[in-house]
């Protein structure tokens, strides 16, 4: 479930076209794990901080949000990648007081469960999950995960096509709310200085991978989606993720999904199309999303 928050705008031009993008990443380097450590609880390390910074996208003067899942590496990773001054701050606690300066109430970091990932790994399905936290966790997840949940009967876990499910539930949410973005663009043009709405969404190894994938997959085939998987890994570096352009008409939207993999400067693998809403329709039915509740 989301948590509440404020939201302030600064917003569009009379001759920009008015779009939303999401940008949906792996959070950045935590804090080790350690006996009597809550994962939940773990924060980014200063080098995690440094990188967020670093690798933030924002482009300034947009409307802007910071989601996360509920462990605090996430959101502390969506507020920096939001705002990078932020990386500055030692902990989660000053890192939200600086960032909801001025607020009267709510906070400009959500919380959102569809950005998680399942650490139960006492159950049957869940100890086959962790055995693959290695080199062929990705791999794993894409051609495995889902055969296993049905074979042992684990119908909350997350898999494949759940995690995909979960990250188009939210595509599916600012498809729109993009409606809702053009229109305020048009009716009250005064009211805006950039027609982007964007939202910063930190997640965890494996998320946005997977509904890479299924897009992948849908579209180009089941080969090209292993490609994909062999360019990216065990799953995506810390910061590493996908963007999705979401831009409303009055029957169809147009969604892009852009993803690039580069090492040592050279494009190891790229992803930049247009998808029907139908097919993000069909991921997100594809699986059980946790949460369907749009806030």
């Amino acid at each position: 479930m989301a948590r509440e928050f404020s939201e302030a705008t600064t917003n569009p031009e009379q001759n920009e076209k008015a779009k939303v993008v999401l940008h949906i990443f792996r959070h950045s380097k935590g804090e080790p794990k350690g006996e009597g450590i809550v994962d939940a609880q773990r924060q980014l390390k200063p080098e995690g901080r440094e990188l967020a910074a670093r690798q933030s996208m924002a482009q300034g003067g947009t409307y802007a949000l910071a989601f996360g899942s509920p462990r605090i590496r996430a959101q502390q990773t969506a507020a920096i990648m939001m705002q990078p001054e932020l990386g500055q701050e030692k902990d989660h606690a000053a890192l939200l007081k600086k960032l909801n300066q001025g607020l009267e109430y709510g906070s400009r970091v959500g919380e959102d469960e569809r950005l998680d990932f399942d650490d139960n790994f006492s159950t049957p399905y869940g100890k086959i999950w962790k055995s693959h936290f290695d080199k062929t966790y990705l791999t794993y997840v894409v051609n495995g995960s889902d055969a296993d949940a049905v074979q042992l009967g684990d119908k909350d876990a997350i898999t494949y096509s759940r995690m995909a499910s979960n990250v188009a539930s939210l595509v599916l949410k600012y498809t729109s709310v993009s409606k809702q973005w053009d229109k305020m663009t048009i009716d009250e043009p005064e009211k805006y200085s950039s027609a982007t709405l964007e939202r910063f969404m930190g997640s965890h190894g494996g998320v946005p991978e997977s509904f890479l994938a299924k897009v992948i997959e849908l579209t180009k085939g089941k080969s090209e989606r292993d490609n994909f998987v062999a360019a990216v890994g065990e799953c995506f570096r810390e910061t590493e993720g996908i963007d999705v352009e979401i831009m409303s008409d009055e029957q169809n939207p147009t969604i892009t999904i852009r993803y690039t993999k580069e090492e040592n400067g050279n494009k190891v693998y790229e992803f930049n199309e247009t998808v029907p809403l139908e097919l993000i329709k069909k991921i997100y039915d594809s699986g059980k999303p946790k949460s369907d509740e749009v806030t």
